[in-house]
């Protein structure tokens, strides 16, 4: 979060593909960064929390 808390951390094995997901709808409104570590490699992404007509909904930075 803003504040740099860790909420959830995951390292993903070294396969070859991979397809993994996360649920994000509990997630209070704001900005977070995602982090995700697969084969020694980091990928961050900033993504923004907020409610759109009564839904939790997520956009991606870029």
């Amino acid at each position: 979060d803003k504040d740099q808390n860790v909420i959830y951390k995951d390292a993903l094995p070294s396969y070859k593909k991979m397809d993994k997901g996360y649920v994000l709808n509990q997630l209070a409104n704001g900005d977070y960064t995602i982090e995700v570590i697969a084969s020694k490699q980091v990928v961050k992404k900033e993504i923004h929390v907020y409610d759109e007509d009564r839904t939790r909904v997520f956009i991606v930075k870029e």
